[in-house]
């Protein structure tokens, strides 16, 4: 590592620590980089260096121009996942094992849910879920995801969420870059009733077991939609941090793809 490389790591540790201990919010601005560089007794190389790490890890957003600046961004389980699926192709793991741990860590969100003692703020996350009426409508990726979130959430223990559900979102994204058809939502809104009923019941084992069931349910579909077996090492598709890019584009329903599809032939 070079001596750049170091000053800027102990820059970067600084600004966190700061940003942490002042509880600056998503939004907010850091301050100007000559009283940063003052602060922390460092020159501009290492402190530009040490912002744009930060910007990598979507940390902070760093904006040029008249409103030059660097900017607080939420610390998401979507932007470590852009971090981690590097590492988890470089590290030789098979799209089998990604599945497998990926199932494991959801089972351990619900039956954490089931056991919130605060009851109250469980109901706020997973109602809507477990009232959602039967339909073989397909349900929108963000739906999905949001569903995943609120169980992370209602889980009570914000470094669980965070940790766990990156691999949720590592998930998301092998799927969603394979495909812009949402198939029928039958089967996937029947699971989510079904394992945000075990969560609001306090049920730690049925709602563990329901999760386990729908994301192996889940895992098979993924494989055979991205043509991929569980052996095959898991290759990582470079994508920026950020909001995914199936959560902002309009996706076409399964059965109206496959029409236009065979219409063109």
């Amino acid at each position: 590592m070079t001596e750049v490389a170091k000053k800027a790591e102990g820059v970067l540790f600084d600004i966190v620590h700061d940003i942490a201990a002042e509880g600056l919010r998503p939004g907010d601005r850091l301050p100007p980089q000559t009283t940063m560089m003052s602060r922390y007794q460092t020159g501009a190389t290492p402190l530009r260096e040490a912002l744009r790490m930060l910007e990598l890890a979507g940390l902070v957003t760093l904006r040029p121009g008249p409103a030059a600046g660097a900017l607080v961004q939420a610390a998401s389980a979507e932007h470590l996942a852009a971090l981690v699926a590097p590492f988890l192709c470089v590290a030789g793991v098979s799209y089998g094992e990604l599945l497998d741990a990926w199932i494991a860590t959801e089972s351990v969100l619900a039956a954490a849910a089931a056991g919130n003692p605060d009851r109250a703020g469980v109901v706020t996350d997973l109602a809507p879920f477990a009232a959602e009426a039967e339909s073989d409508d397909p349900v929108p990726p963000s739906h999905a995801i949001d569903f995943h979130d609120a169980v992370a959430k209602a889980s009570g223990n914000a470094a669980l969420a965070l940790v766990l559900q990156v691999l949720s979102y590592v998930v998301a994204d092998l799927y969603w870059r394979s495909t812009a058809a949402i198939p029928p939502g039958g089967q996937v809104r029947h699971d989510h009733h079904e394992i945000a009923e075990a969560i609001l019941a306090g049920d730690a084992d049925r709602a563990r077991r329901s999760m386990e069931a729908h994301c192996r349910i889940m895992s098979e579909r993924i494989l055979d939609r991205i043509g991929h077996g569980r052996d095959e090492p898991f290759m990582w598709s470079r994508k920026p941090a950020g909001t995914a890019v199936y959560r902002q584009r309009p996706l076409a329903r399964a059965d109206q793809g496959a029409a236009a599809n065979g219409s063109a032939k």
